[in-house]
């Protein structure tokens, strides 16, 4: 599973902006895919640039994984 999620990270962190690939900053990862566990706490799976990419892995991670959790959420957080 965490070869597949660095790929998918991986992945996510990269955009095409004018015919030339960049690394995105920090801050434009906005959308991220988590997992619920069951002591009511959350883990990040992923983080991706836009909700498509993000509930993408989630309805993949829900197929792989169909006793767990996840969702796609909007990370606004000021870090």
């Amino acid at each position: 599973m965490s070869d597949f999620l660095a790929q998918i990270s991986m992945n996510s962190f990269t955009h095409r902006s004018n015919d030339q690939i960049s690394v995105s900053t920090r801050e434009e990862w906005d959308w991220c895919v988590v997992r619920q566990l069951p002591t009511m706490r959350s883990l990040i799976v992923g983080r991706f640039l836009s909700r498509t990419e993000a509930e993408h892995c989630c309805s993949f991670m829900k197929r792989m994984y169909p006793s767990s959790f996840f969702e796609v959420m909007f990370d606004a957080s000021l870090d």
